[in-house]
């Protein structure tokens, strides 16, 4: 009988633990559903949605302007397209690097921004290329990106260097940190911070000459929060301070600038 018994618990036991594994094993096969499903959505997906700004009327203004603006962003394999970054594709994306290239829209300045500007003309809108690099080391984030109009006028190029940060609180909530510094070669500068002589008799402004150098340093805050699988609201919080030729130009009212702004988008 103590035999009987004993081969009674054994095969019991067995039973017990071929249930659970069988179990554990569909769980992990769901799971790993669940993670290639999502991979899916990240990889191809659509998301739209609205923005509330809150922005200097120009570079280097001292009045804000609040701002509707769209959220746009597609992703399908190698391609993208956002309203901000324009349409573009993958170079290279692995785990830990990207590079990317892009053609978007570069908003100009209009003379009627601001009464700061009457007698400088208008700096022409254009369509403009970019290339990004992007390093991931954990939850680090080097970034590097090159920027150029290449319709309407020659307004140069810009450099930006960057380095971030994600922190993802929870499953809901993430938050992005970083800085960024912005180079401008001698046109863009010529073009948003120089007063030529002609300029100077409309406007009044001092002649001013602005040479290539960093024009910008910044500090971002972003918050993430996904209400669930579809909707996900967005807040930004952006410090500039113009720095070396940037900030001595007769155009620039304020070297501090920021920018706030509220969005909420829903991917498909």
């Amino acid at each position: 009988m103590t035999r009987n018994l004993i081969i009674l618990i054994v095969i019991g036991l067995f039973a017990i633990v071929t249930v659970e594994n069988s179990f554990a094993q569909s769980d992990l096969k769901k799971a790993k559903e669940r993670v290639e499903e999502k991979k899916g959505r990240d990889k191809n997906s659509i998301s739209i949605g609205v923005m509330e700004l809150y922005i200097p009327e120009y570079e280097g203004a001292d009045d804000y302007n609040e701002v509707i603006y769209p959220i746009i962003e597609i992703k399908y394999d190698r391609y993208f397209f956002s309203a901000n970054k324009g349409l573009g594709m993958f170079l290279w994306k692995s785990k830990y690097i990207q590079l990317s290239t892009a053609v978007g829209y570069e908003f100009g300045r209009d003379e009627d921004d601001s009464d700061d500007l009457n007698g400088l003309g208008d700096v022409e809108s254009g369509a403009k290329g970019n290339v990004a690099l992007k390093i991931k080391l954990g939850m680090l984030r080097l970034d590097a990106g090159y920027e150029k109009q290449f319709t309407g006028e020659n307004t140069g190029f810009k450099l930006n260097y960057g380095l971030g940060l994600i922190l993802p609180l929870n499953k809901a909530f993430i938050v992005m940190t970083g800085v960024k510094a912005t180079y401008a070669n001698d046109k863009y500068m010529e073009k948003y911070f120089s007063v030529n002589s002609t300029q100077s008799s409309r406007s009044g402004l001092a002649v001013y000459n602005a040479e290539a150098g960093f024009k910008s340093v910044e500090a971002n805050i972003v918050g993430m929060l996904h209400l669930d699988e579809n909707w996900t609201l967005q807040v930004i919080g952006n410090y500039k301070r113009l720095v070396s030729d940037a900030v001595d130009s007769p155009i620039v009212k304020d070297r501090d600038q920021f920018i706030s702004s509220l969005g909420l988008s829903y991917k498909f």
